[in-house]
């Protein structure tokens, strides 16, 4: 009996750890489902965030790089701008040189004439008192020529570079015109806007008429200098 007994006992503490291992084998593997289940679900957002991270850098980087072209671009445009204006500037005033230096066309100053001393006088010799004489006829006064046209008068040596017009463009006598700006006058080269400038009347200059075209007069100043200005501008004088 004893024996039995002692067996019982025996078999009674190998069942109790079983038991024991078993309940340590089952928290191991409890602990490490949940070890599994945290890394499995931690693992699928860990590549999201790095492409995310990538590609907001990649966009920031294209900004920065879009930035500093524009930059460039806006910094290029500006010297050229500024160069243009230079140019200009400076064809304008070598316009404005050579037409001051045109020299104005002389005009013929007619010779003087010779005044013939007095003659002597003879003395009075006592005549019979002679006859009447008829009164002459009247002569008939000679009539005015007309001036010539300005298209025969005018080369292209006095126009001095000026654009010469049209045939049917100029009139057939010149007319007196005054300028009627306010204060200033543009004359261009040639009967456009696209013709640069040639040189500045002011407002009520006296000029001479001698041509119109597609809105623009042909005009010579008192000086002799030609050009073309807008007809607006000019006003009958």
């Amino acid at each position: 009996m004893a024996w039995r007994k002692r067996k019982d006992e025996d078999e009674e503490l190998e069942y109790e750890d079983e038991e024991e291992y078993e309940d340590e084998a089952y928290d191991e593997d409890e602990e490490y489902d949940d070890d599994d289940y945290e890394d499995d679900y931690r693992n699928p957002l860990k590549p999201i965030l790095i492409v995310m991270i990538i590609l907001l850098l990649l966009f920031a980087a294209i900004i920065g790089l879009m930035y500093v072209r524009l930059q460039s671009a806006e910094k290029a445009n500006k010297e050229l701008t500024a160069s243009l204006s230079t140019v200009q500037t400076e064809l304008n005033r070598m316009q404005a040189e050579a037409a001051a230096a045109t020299p104005a066309p002389a005009q013929a100053t007619p010779a003087p004439q010779e005044i013939a001393a007095p003659e002597a006088t003879p003395e009075p010799v006592a005549t019979a008192e002679p006859e009447p004489t008829p009164e002459p006829e009247p002569t008939p006064e000679p009539e005015p020529t007309a001036a010539p046209s300005p298209k025969d008068s005018i080369t292209d040596a006095d126009l001095n570079g000026v654009v010469r017009p049209l045939d049917g463009s100029w009139l057939e006598t010149a007319k007196k015109g005054k300028v009627s700006a306010e204060y200033m006058l543009s004359v261009r080269w040639g009967p456009g806007l696209e013709y640069f400038e040639n040189m500045a009347l002011y407002h009520d200059n006296v000029v001479d008429v001698l041509a119109s075209q597609n809105g623009w007069y042909l005009i010579r100043t008192e000086a002799g200098a030609y050009g073309w200005a807008l007809i607006q501008f000019i006003a009958d004088a």
